[in-house]
């Protein structure tokens, strides 16, 4: 499942239902639409009506990896901060994948989705959004789709009132995984996998999920991604198509110093490597096994006071046919 198409004017209309595409097909119980964002003209940096902040600015907080270029990347990237006033609109960059499925919310209500698309500016927030604050409300959205992803151009805010950044929290989990991860056909995919219910689930910790569907653990080509997270763990950008545009065989480095570090690290990586031995590319068991340490040292050398767990295989690793 690419991507949960959510087809239906982009207004905010109560009574409109979406039309969520789930495993290619009809979603039974469609998701109402009040979430949807309103398409609104592009908003001049001298506009009397908004105040703009560019992608750079610090009250910004970027939660997952993303690139210097202010590209999302991997699992449920998103951004968070807080805001005066009863309007927010963001300007999305050439980069956003088209019509990608957003998971945004104010205030820690219930999540509301809505998509957007590349070259376009979204009011997510205007007087008649529920759950407004009288003083700072909080807003974040999150991707949805572990393949697709957004680039920032700008936040907007009604004229005269501003956005400030969001504490973050003292503790972090970063998950490193493969589909399992990501919730690969799930409903809304990476925000209704194994490691969103985890991290999400705690409430109180910051996450990164640094999972891509069939990418490997050892560095070679797996399901049509290039690289094994042995090397693509190391990167900003993933190992999808969308990175391969972007910066063809040379990702940027991620610049783990510049970052919260993880004080949890979780490995679920193997089941894609296991798969791969009844192929012609194959795994060797001791290859496997010592790529595993290699990860786990390099996980170590970034985050030497983090605890490291390593899931074991649901179904292991073992030798088929000859």
């Amino acid at each position: 499942m690419r991507l949960l198409n959510v087809v239906s004017a982009l207004a905010c209309v109560a009574t409109t239902v979406a039309t969520i595409w789930e495993n290619g097909q009809t979603r039974l119980n469609p998701y109402p639409a009040v979430g949807q964002a309103a398409l609104i003209p592009s908003i001049p940096a001298n506009s009397l009506s908004w105040r703009t902040y560019p992608a750079n600015s610090p009250e910004i907080g970027y939660k997952g990896r993303w690139c210097s270029r202010y590209i999302s990347w991997w699992a449920a990237p998103g951004l968070k901060f807080r805001y005066t006033g009863s309007n927010v609109a963001i300007s999305f960059g050439e980069y956003t994948s088209d019509k990608v499925l957003l998971a945004w919310r104010i205030s820690g209500l219930p999540w509301n989705f809505s998509n957007v698309t590349a070259n376009s500016t979204y009011q997510f927030v205007s007087s008649s959004t529920p759950g407004i604050a009288s003083g700072q409300t909080i807003f974040e959205f999150r991707v949805t789709n572990w393949a697709l992803g957004v680039q920032i151009k700008a936040v907007h805010v009604a004229a005269g009132q501003a956005i400030y950044s969001v504490p973050l929290y003292p503790r972090k989990i970063e998950m490193i995984g493969d589909s399992l991860t990501v919730g690969y056909t799930s409903t809304y995919e990476a925000i209704s996998g194994i490691g969103w219910s985890l991290c999400e689930g705690l409430g109180n910790v910051e996450y990164s999920l640094v999972a891509y569907t069939g990418i490997c653990l050892t560095d070679k080509e797996c399901y049509g991604s290039p690289r094994g997270q042995s090397f693509q763990w190391m990167q900003a950008s993933d190992s999808g198509k969308r990175a391969l545009q972007v910066y063809g065989s040379n990702p940027a480095p991620w610049n783990f110093s510049a970052h919260q570090p993880a004080d949890l690290v979780i490995i679920n990586l193997g089941t894609n490597d296991i798969n791969y031995k009844q192929g012609t590319t194959a795994v060797p068991e001791a290859d496997f096994q010592r790529n595993y340490i290699n990860l786990i040292n390099s996980v170590r050398s970034k985050y030497p006071n983090a605890q490291v767990i390593a899931v074991q295989f649901w179904n292991g690793y073992y030798r088929s046919g000859k």
